[in-house]
């Protein structure tokens, strides 16, 4: 709070402003269910089988025959030239059937890694809570120089944007063993492919943030001092004209994997030209679906 507002409000004193008033636009009614979170673990274990299947590549012990002299050849590499064994093929002379069966672990390890990245950020978007706020000056005369600050109790990450997981994507490829290597494949069928690689993991419909407009309130994170301290925010500073209203940049808390919680809003309102300063708390309950 700024030295001269602070010295009006004691020269001034009073009772504190009712004329500014913060409520709560959504979730609507501070109430909200978010989809119960899935087991990432058994999802992408069930999936990475569907796309080897769907792939058409051999089985893991297919593999683990093919490797079992490069497994042992690399090893002794890596311990005669502990630098730069850890390179693959460093040392070690590979046949095209080892070629192809690390290509095959290779497209397993990226198409996991896709489907792991995928399962995250679709947690991620459908297990976040969208706050909006609304300021409003309900008195007969303009409020100059707002400034709102804000206290939300949560142990999970809130930020001003979505958060969204990792963004990038590696390349799967699945190839195809050449003539001198005899491996039991099936076709590849690309349509099922496809299909796991867009799979839906939730069934409900993404939440959509109904309390971005135009004409908002920037709202700045301040430092937080430790895990267990609320996540502070303030506003920059704003004029309202009597009988307006403007809404804050929404708020993102995201749950990822964990359990939703109820969450506990505290707020300050002041004005520069109004006596004394508007506090409340705002309470939004929120669930995980049954």
């Amino acid at each position: 709070m700024g030295a001269v507002r602070f010295i009006k409000k004691i020269l001034l004193g009073g009772v504190p402003p009712k004329d500014l008033r913060l409520s709560l636009i959504s979730p609507q009614g501070g109430k909200c269910t978010v989809p119960r979170a899935r087991d990432k673990a058994p999802d992408m274990i069930n999936a990475l089988q569907d796309a080897i299947i769907a792939s058409g590549l051999p089985t893991r012990e297919w593999i683990n025959e093919a490797l079992a002299r490069y497994a042992e050849a690399a090893s002794e590499a890596v311990s005669a030239d502990p630098q730069n064994g850890y390179l693959l093929h460093h040392g070690v002379d590979v046949t095209d059937r080892e070629k192809f069966a690390l290509a095959v672990v290779e497209g397993q390890r990226a198409t996991g890694m896709n489907l792991g990245f995928r399962h995250e950020r679709e947690t991620f978007a459908m297990r976040t809570v969208i706050l909006g706020l609304e300021v409003a000056n309900a008195g007969n005369m303009p409020a100059t120089r707002i400034e709102l600050e804000l206290q939300i109790s949560s142990r999970h990450r809130i930020s001003t944007s979505p958060m969204t997981g990792f963004s990038g994507s590696i390349g799967t490829v699945f190839p195809i063993p050449p003539e001198t290597v005899e491996a039991k494949i099936a076709d590849l069928d690309l349509d099922a492919l496809r299909e796991i690689e867009n799979r839906k993991w939730y069934s409900e419909t993404r939440p959509q943030d109904s309390s971005w407009s135009d004409d908002h309130v920037m709202l700045v994170e301040e430092k937080r001092t430790g895990d267990d301290k609320p996540w502070r925010y303030r506003s920059e500073s704003f004029d309202l004209r009597q009988g307006r209203s403007v809404r804050t940049k929404p708020l993102y808390v995201c749950f990822e994997y964990d359990p939703a919680h109820d969450l506990e809003i505290s707020y300050q309102l002041s004005a520069e030209n109004l006596p004394g300063i508007t506090d409340g708390s705002l309470h939004v309950r929120v669930t995980d679906a049954p």
